[in-house]
């Protein structure tokens, strides 16, 4: 919780004059709770004496409007900074998810990732917009407070100061044993999520299997384990209250036992403690007694908001990609690869002793069995995952010594899956050169065979794509995935089973768009189709060696 907490502390220094502000509203607002008992015990006074009240009742009326403007400015600043707050945590669990390499990723479940960036990041956000305004109030009160009973009857600040703290003692035993809670309810709700984002990004594979009762059934499950996880953590949380106020009472019926013998026993001394003083008093003992209850509170938000924090915290600081190597020149294209091993989990191979050259220019087609290691070749040209032994070359320069920007730039890939943005076909495009122009979209779609059908389509190249690729067909998709490569202009070339999900004639439309795409560039392509095998100028065989 300590480092936690110190995290969430340099979080805050842009936001200091903000939380200053807020403190200040805080201070006013103290202020203005200490003068209404004041006036109060006053005008109880002259009303015992026969005398006005008038100017009692408008000052307290003013100090009511003081009061209200303090609070707006200490929550509006409190709300203010944990916004920007929240937006700039969430904005760097963001960032580090995508600085992450892909053996990190693939330890973690999808759905759990979106849960700490999203739900953890907004657990947090509740529990510091309850932890600001109920923290500052809550210190400034206490010192204030006792500093006024001290004046008006020594007896009864040393009996409050006594017995109060221990509402507080309370509150803070059921924090330390509720925040384990709170982290299991946490982790609960991001198994949940996770199960919920793969039973939607498959709905129409769990359809086509009948497998939505199955699916109900684990949904339910799931759900009841965190309703009763976070019902245990709820319920020892709102323990807080009732033994909190049940300390208060007690401490509030002794202040007005000892008070109301002090009146009698000082009303005809030189200076008596009047019943003007015991009702201030009362009202400041009632006010004491809120700040511990506030705080009280507090700790208990906290434990939840601490271990949101927590979780989110371990994302930002999760380990990235290697470290950046030196920007280069454009790729001429030579790649080398040397004694090339590798294994995701350190004891199955998946790739063994590989090795193979392709001159500027070649087109290198690899082929081998179904889990034979093809993708993680790409993988690991990509830098997505780093060899345990063996090195990859690109014009002399080993990989690992390249800006990883740079050289993702620098090779265009058409992966096997169309992936695509819900966003329209022209942005979709555009995201293979940020900044292109329309003529140049179109340039790069008339290449790809992808013009005729895009200028078909209701609203042509402004036609809304959705996420999930249901607006288009398969083929159609990696028309528009092509598009984007041949936009990108790449020094180099990853075709993955570019065509697997094409029929024949869009095979042999798409063909000579590939042709042209190849054309002066060093290209790897996956595939089965004896088409691109066989116009390939090198054939790469891997697979683990028996």
């Amino acid at each position: 919780m300590k480092t936690t907490f110190s995290r969430i502390l340099r979080y805050m220094r842009p936001y200091t004059i903000v939380i200053a502000l807020g403190t200040a509203a805080a201070v006013g607002k103290v202020g203005v709770n200490l003068f209404v008992p004041l006036q109060i015990g006053l005008a109880v006074d002259a009303i015992i004496e026969g005398l006005p009240i008038g100017a009692y009742l408008l000052r307290m009326g003013i100090a009511a409007a003081v009061g209200a403007v303090s609070l707006w400015g200490m929550n509006a600043g409190g709300h203010f900074a944990s916004a920007g707050l929240i937006r700039d945590i969430r904005r760097d669990a963001f960032a580090r998810i995508q600085a992450m390499p892909m053996k990190e990723i693939d330890s973690r479940h999808r759905g759990e990732l979106v849960n700490r960036v999203i739900v953890d990041t907004d657990g947090f956000a509740d529990g510091v917009i309850a932890v600001a305004p109920g923290f500052f109030t809550g210190i400034f009160s206490i010192f204030a407070i006792i500093g006024m009973l001290l004046v008006l009857q020594w007896q009864i600040a040393a009996i409050i100061v006594v017995l109060t703290p221990v509402s507080l003692v309370i509150a803070r035993f059921i924090a330390g044993q509720t925040h384990k809670m709170f982290v299991l309810r946490s982790k609960r709700q991001a198994t949940h999520t996770a199960f919920a984002v793969e039973q939607v990004e498959n709905i129409k594979l769990m359809q086509a299997f009948g497998q939505q009762e199955k699916a109900r059934r684990q949904f339910d499950a799931l759900d009841e384990d965190l309703r009763k996880v976070s019902s245990r953590a709820i319920f020892a949380s709102a323990l807080t209250p009732p033994s909190t106020r049940f300390v208060n009472s007690v401490v509030y019926a002794i202040v007005t036992l000892v008070g109301a013998l002090a009146v009698i026993s000082t009303a005809a001394s030189a200076n008596p403690f009047t019943p003007g003083m015991l009702a201030t008093a009362l009202a400041l003992a009632m006010q004491f007694s809120r700040p511990f209850n506030e705080i009280s509170a507090v700790m208990t938000e906290l434990g939840g908001a601490v271990a949101c924090a927590g979780r989110v915290f371990e994302i930002i600081h999760a380990p990235v990609s290697q470290p950046e190597g030196a920007d280069c020149p454009a790729f001429a294209g030579e790649l080398v690869v040397r004694g090339l091993n590798f294994s995701y989990d350190g004891v199955t191979p998946v790739l063994t002793d590989v090795n193979f050259t392709l001159a500027p220019g070649e087109h290198g087609a690899i082929i081998g069995p179904t889990g034979g290691g093809k993708t993680t070749l790409i993988n690991l040209i990509m830098r997505h995952y780093q060899p345990p032994r063996g090195t990859i070359f690109i014009d002399g320069n080993d990989i690992l010594d390249i800006d990883i920007a740079h050289l993702r730039r620098c090779i265009g890939m058409v992966p096997q899956q169309p992936w695509i943005r819900g966003a329209t076909v022209r942005e979709n495009i555009r995201l293979g050169r940020e900044g292109a122009t329309d003529d140049e979209i179109i340039a790069a779609a008339r290449a790809a065979h992808a013009h005729d059908f895009i200028s078909c389509l209701k609203d042509g190249y402004d036609t809304m794509l959705s996420a999930d690729g249901d607006t288009l067909s398969a083929g159609q998709l990696q028309l528009v995935c092509i598009a984007r490569t041949i936009l990108a202009a790449p020094d180099m070339l990853i075709l993955d089973e570019a065509v697997s999900s094409v029929d024949r004639d869009t095979e042999v439309a798409i063909q000579k768009a590939i042709a042209t795409l190849m054309k002066g560039r060093t290209s790897i392509i996956i595939a089965h189709r004896p088409t691109f095998v066989e116009s390939a100028d090198k054939v790469v065989e891997i697979g683990v060696k028996s």
